[in-house]
Parts: structure tokens; sequence; C-alpha cells
């Protein structure tokens, strides 16, 4: 929201000016009495309002950008995408030859300081690794699929596609549309296509797990064993697993298993916690529910609620034991 200047006048003819309830300028408008000099000090007032609501944008500005690379780090992405995709909006709107300025930048100018204090920013947090290109469109496929509201047309569109030059992404597309469907046979055909074209791909094995083994919970969960020993470090496998196992109410093995992925894991999904905290508390596990959320918040960096829940586990332990020590600890 930007600044507002208001401009009045008292029973003497001296003009205010009011700058969000805030700066206040005065100056004499009568006709015998220096206009020029009024007119500079009105100018110099709404002068003074501009700049305050420059600065009260760049200000907002740097905080967005500043929470916005925070919320890209705790989401496992890249942040420096971020500086890259200013950068990439600005030589866009630089190319722009209708003379007319990207809708987003007449109110969120992207100037060099803000992009290389993006850059700065992020310089300090952990570098991802670019994924493949192939995984890549697999994921755009996937995404596309999930969130279309009408899936024939977004059919005909991957079959067309397809059709010209079939590639993985097309044919992981239309194997998942029938997989949705419920037209298994057709998904599986889609599924041998892309076995000719890629090697082994997590989010193709978990969509085979759930064509293969509808119906078949015992080789579901045998099959998502196996892709967790390939690939002990993603989190959607685990997921899967979870879901599966609280599904058939096997809840202590389902808490064995997310206990395990977040131990061997280096830098474990946030997420992980929040489902491990639900599978406690169907246990009655209400400390260890709260101590598992605190965890949560924790790796989100938002300490406060972190700092709540452990106080809530602490209520549920008795005093002086070892998980009251424990957890006093940690609260501190």
């Amino acid at each position: 929201m930007g600044n507002l200047a208001i401009v009045s006048f008292d029973s003497n003819g001296v003009w205010i000016v009011t700058i969000n309830g805030g700066h206040t300028f005065f100056g004499d408008f009568c006709a015998s009495a220096f206009p020029q000099a009024g007119q500079a000090a009105l100018a110099a007032g709404l002068a003074a309002s501009q700049q305050s609501a420059i600065n009260f944008t760049r200000g907002n500005e740097v905080e967005a950008d500043r929470i916005g690379i925070e919320i890209l780090t705790n989401a496992q992405y890249d942040p420096r995408a971020m500086a890259e995709t200013f950068d990439i909006l600005r030589r866009k709107n630089s190319l722009n030859t209708s003379n007319r300025q990207l809708e987003y930048l007449r109110t969120h100018p992207l100037d060099n300081n803000r992009i290389a204090e993006a850059t700065d920013r992020a310089s300090g947090k952990p570098k991802k690794e670019r994924v493949p290109e192939t995984d890549y469109q697999l994921f755009k496929a996937r995404l596309a699929v999930l969130s279309s509201t009408d899936l024939p047309n977004t059919q005909r569109i991957f079959k067309a596609e397809h059709d010209q030059s079939a590639q993985p992404h097309t044919a992981y597309a239309l194997a998942l549309i029938h997989q949705r469907t419920n037209r298994m046979a057709k998904s599986r055909q889609f599924l041998e296509e892309l076995d000719a074209m890629v090697s082994a791909k997590p989010i193709v094995e978990l969509l085979r797990a759930d064509v293969e083994d509808r119906g078949r919970a015992s080789q579901t969960e045998r099959r998502l064993r196996s892709l967790s020993e390939l690939y002990p470090d993603r989190y959607s496998i685990v997921e899967k697993r979870l879901k599966l196992l609280t599904d058939q109410r096997q809840l202590s093995e389902a808490m064995r298993v997310a206990t395990e992925y977040i131990r061997s894991s280096g830098d474990p999904n946030p997420l992980a916690w929040r489902e491990l905290a639900s599978i406690q508390q169907q246990l009655n596990d209400q400390a260890g529910s709260h101590e598992s959320l605190a965890r949560y918040f924790e790796t989100l960096g938002e300490i406060q609620q972190a700092a709540g829940q452990l106080e809530l586990a602490i209520r549920e332990v008795p005093p002086g034991s070892q998980d009251n020590t424990r957890l006093q600890a940690n609260l501190k």
C-alpha cells in the first residue's frame, strides 16, 4: 500500500500537507504572500511524500525477498533461482518493443541493487544441484496432469505431442492419465515405452507401483521397500510407504520407517517430522508427537512455534524424569 498525502487549508489560507498521518508541512497560499514560495513548499511536501513512498516500498521489497529466500531454502529449492528469475524478467522487459512495461514491474521494479541483494542473500544458503533435464520434464508432466481440471483435453495435448515426437515426459504423462482414469492396461503400455527411453527413475517407479500393485498392498510394500533401499534419501518414496502402512493401521512399522529415514538422512525433509508426529499421536504418544512437531517447526525456522510445542511436550511427561530433563534442555 502506498503513502497518502492529504492537502487541506485552514481559515487563514494556510495549507497543510500530511503524509500518512505523520510528517506535516505548512505553507501560505494567500495571494499577497509569496505565491512562488508557497508553490515551492507544496512541491517539497509532495516530493517528500513520493520519497517516503519509495523508501517504504524498497524496505518492504527487501523484506519480502528475504522471506522468499528463506521459504525457497526450507522447501529444498535453490534460492539462487530468485535472482536469476529477477534477471530474466528484467531482460524480457528490456526487449519489449511495445513501450508497455510488464505489469509486475510497474509496482515491483527490478534494479541492480535488488538483484545484487538477492544474489548475496542466497549465496550464504546451501547450494542445491540442478536436476537432470529428463527429471525436470517428468516432474513438469506430472504437475500438469495432477493440476489439470480437464483431463481429456490434457490427454489430447500430450497424445498429439507424443505422436509427433515420443519423449519420456509425454509417455509418463499418458501413463499417469490412464492410471488416474483406472485404465491400467493402457498405463502399462506407456510405462513399457518409457522403459525403452530412460533408465529407472523414482518418479516412474512410484507410478509403476500404483499401476501394477493396485489392490495388492503386500506387493506394493515390498516394491516400495526395495525403492527405499535404492533411493534412501527420496522422501517421496518414504511418504508413500508411510501412507500405505498407516492406512493398514501398521502404526508401529510406520513409526519405525519414519524414524529410520530421519536418522539416516543427512538432510531429512521437514515433512517427515510432521508425519512422524501424526503417527505418534495415533499411538497415543502425545509427548513424542509434540516433540516431533517442535523439530518440524525448528527446521522451518519458526522458533516460537517450536518452543510452544516443546512446552506442550513437557506437560505430558513426569516431572524430574529423563524425558523432562531432556525436553527442558532443548527448550533452553
